[in-house]
């Protein structure tokens, strides 16, 4: 394990075997975590002989140390150790390496030193791991990146970038989806359909007996009584023709009862006066109208 001790910045390594711990530690090796200087930290173990390096130079030394047992491992912990009481790295790791069975050298500590790839500012990234600003190259729309880093990352699904040198992706509105990693804009529902949070993905139907009739709804309206919506995803609703009626947000007319009249669009049924009976007649429309 390689952790602070405590809130201080001596740094330790701490190589288990079982409930035996050999520590090897090194004072005033990580910096205070609000700073931007980076560290360059390599540790190399061979039979008791530990050592661990800052930015080329051999900073700790231990000659009774040991090995690390060769385990199966589950998991492996990077930021963190493996109890959970124990909290996170206070810090960006930008690179980490792992060599098996060779033993670097400080020739080898310092030219992995000196030769560590630039790092690019956010926005940017260097596929080519390069030494030089020059190796930096702007992330295209679509994606974005952290400083220092060597690939840039596509926005995900209901996020976007619409220009280059992005640092961090748009939600997008409510109203508007993108559905797939990458986007450069934000895709508007059509009417129908909505989406009523931020950083939607995919548009929702309106349900019957409701509707949106424009486009980047963020809700469905409730058909207005004398209407309705018998169908998932409407974008208006259809008047009640005569003879029915409907309530507001309806998905269906209900015919009105006997004895009882209504004109197209009704809300209600109006009863016969007494005396009087209903008479249905066909006309040119192809609906029925009305008579007493």
């Amino acid at each position: 394990m390689l952790y602070n001790e405590g809130t201080t910045s001596t740094l330790i390594w701490d190589i288990l075997q079982g409930s035996s711990s050999k520590l090897l530690s090194a004072s005033d090796l990580n910096p205070n975590p609000n700073s931007t200087t980076w560290s360059h930290i390599i540790i190399t173990v061979k039979g008791t002989t530990m050592k661990l390096y800052k930015n080329g130079i051999l900073a700790g030394n231990k000659t009774d140390g040991h090995e690390p047992n060769v385990l199966t491992r589950s998991q492996h912990w990077l930021g963190r150790s493996s109890n959970s009481s124990s909290s996170y790295f206070g810090g960006t790791i930008v690179f980490v390496k792992m060599w098996h069975n060779v033993e670097l050298t400080r020739a080898d500590v310092s030219s992995l030193y000196t030769t560590l790839p630039h790092l690019c500012e956010a926005g940017q990234h260097n596929p080519s791991g390069g030494e030089s600003a020059g190796s930096c190259e702007v992330c295209p729309a679509g994606k974005f990146s952290d400083f220092g880093s060597q690939e840039c990352v596509s926005c995900p699904a209901g996020k976007f970038s619409p220009s280059s040198a992005a640092t961090s992706c748009l939600e997008c509105d409510e109203g508007s989806v993108s559905s797939s990693d990458g986007s450069v804009e934000c895709s508007d529902c059509t009417p129908g359909t909505y989406v009523d949070h931020k950083g939607g993905r995919e548009c929702m139907s309106c349900a019957t007996g409701k509707h949106s009739a424009e486009h980047k709804s963020s809700a469905c309206s409730d058909c207005l009584a004398g209407t309705h919506s018998s169908y998932v995803g409407s974008s208006e609703c259809e008047e009640c023709p005569p003879m029915t009626f409907s309530t507001y947000g309806s998905e269906m007319c209900s015919a009105c009862g006997p004895g009882s009249i209504s004109d197209p669009g009704s809300a209600t049924c109006t009863q016969c006066p007494e005396g009087k009976s209903v008479k249905l007649t066909n006309d040119d429309k192809g609906w029925g109208t009305v008579g007493l």
